[in-house]
């Protein structure tokens, strides 16, 4: 079992920390000028379901930590369902040993908080509903975490039917309102409760148009985290003569930006 999740862990669930961030880097030497590209360092991790898939049952937390340290990774990026009363994720006290174990082994966990969505929302119970979300989730884990990854790949939620995402008339505007809406709430409801705390939205392929978008609503999320994979790389030379996503990213934002799956 263990040679498995280990080549689990190599082939589908790696994630890879962009070092143009404009801060220190968790794991990394915070001596370091992260705007040089020769003193930049690469930081590395994997993704992964240890508090809701039943494969990881398998393999102890402390198991785990030390595979993602073999690999000479420092970060583990985990999701897991919360309780909307507590706040709490579901399996806590096995994410407790998960902790533990990461912070003996200097592995930082990224929270994935997941967003609960309802399109038939207004923008403000949307807002609302956000905020006691992850005001409660704060409210538990604010001395556990820096990074915050709000909600996962919501631009596939309101992006329409053959649209590549690079124009705002890409995306349903109701969709993205109520998305937008929560999001925002989620945010501030972190930073009401956690005022050192850095959040990150994600998108995936060309879909930056979005992040611009919440930017603009006024979504003020600290980094950019972006989904980038093998087929999109091919597609973008093909289509849009892009050789160099971190490149053309970090044209478009002044934010930190993370690649958070890769693969």
């Amino acid at each position: 079992m263990k040679r498995i999740l280990h080549g689990f862990l190599l082939t589908c669930l790696l994630l890879f920390v962009l070092a143009c961030s404009k801060g220190p880097i968790p794991g990394g030497d915070s001596s370091l000028d992260p705007t040089n590209p020769e003193q930049a360092s690469l930081q590395l991790g994997v993704v992964g379901h240890p508090l809701n898939q039943e494969a990881y049952k398998r393999l102890s937390p402390s198991a785990q930590i030390a595979l993602i340290k073999s690999l000479g990774m420092s970060i583990y990026r985990i999701g897991a369902a919360i309780s909307p009363t507590t706040g709490k994720m579901n399996m806590h006290e096995r994410y407790l040993e998960l902790k533990h174990s990461a912070d003996s082994a200097g592995v930082t966990i990224l929270p994935m908080v997941p967003a609960k969505l309802d399109f038939n929302d207004t923008e403000a119970k949307s807002y609302q509903t956000g905020y006691e979300r992850a005001y409660k989730y704060a409210s538990v884990y604010k001395d556990d975490f820096i990074y915050y990854n709000i909600a996962n790949e919501l631009d596939n939620k309101c992006i329409l039917p053959n649209k590549a995402g690079v124009l705002t008339s890409d995306y349903d505007a109701t969709k993205f309102k109520i998305i937008a809406a929560h999001l925002k709430g989620m945010n501030d409801g972190i930073k009401a409760v956690d005022n050192n705390a850095q959040t990150m939205v994600n998108a995936c392929w060309m879909h930056y148009q979005y992040l611009l978008m919440l930017e603009e609503y006024g979504v003020n999320f600290d980094i950019v985290a972006y989904h980038w994979y093998d087929d999109m790389e091919k597609l973008a030379l093909k289509t849009y003569q892009i050789t160099d996503i971190t490149q053309f990213l970090s044209e478009k934002f002044t934010k930190p930006i993370w690649f958070t799956e890769v693969n």
